[in-house]
């Protein structure tokens, strides 16, 4: 039945971005669970940093819709999420994706171009050599 679905462009959600819930399998926002990803958004253009940030939410009580702690990883799948400015993503291609924005483009582009420069988001640096005897 998935496949049939995808093939007609009827999106399957195994998974419910953060911020959403399915109904008639169309994404409609979750409102109170929204208000959480507006409030991720807006400190981080303050702050920069997903560890820091992950603090805050955790002294906030903010929780994974699993319960779970919600970790500078899962901050930075979401922080990287297109579904939040309205696109849908397949196969690594962006498309206008049928449910409403949590955030406005001006707050994504703003959270990426610090995202971008911050040291968080480079590559670790490569291990010391040591010498050979």
């Amino acid at each position: 039945m998935n496949q049939n679905s995808r093939a007609k462009g009827i999106p399957f959600y195994e998974y419910v971005t953060y911020g959403y819930r399915v109904e008639n399998r169309k994404l409609v926002i979750d409102d109170e669970r929204a208000e959480h990803v507006r409030w991720v958004f807006a400190p981080f253009l303050e702050i920069g940093s997903c560890t820091e940030l992950a603090r805050k939410v955790g002294a906030r009580g903010i929780r994974t819709p699993r319960g779970n702690r919600i970790d500078k990883k899962y901050l930075y799948r979401m922080l990287n999420n297109r579904a939040y400015i309205g696109e849908a993503v397949h196969k690594g291609d962006s498309y206008p994706g049928e449910h409403a924005a949590i955030i406005d483009r001006e707050t994504w582009d703003k959270v990426h171009v610090i995202l971008q420069e911050s040291p968080e988001s480079a590559p670790p640096a490569p291990a010391p050599t040591r010498p050979r005897c």
